[in-house]
């Protein structure tokens, strides 16, 4: 199962709980 979660207004969080494990799958954001 795979979800997003909104940090704030410009990042975005996509990860996929399996098992108790948590994997990472991206990371989109504005960085200066």
């Amino acid at each position: 199962m795979d979800r997003s979660g909104r940090i704030d207004e410009q990042n975005r969080l996509v990860y996929r709980i399996t098992n108790d494990f948590i994997e990472l799958l991206s990371c989109k954001g504005h960085y200066e």
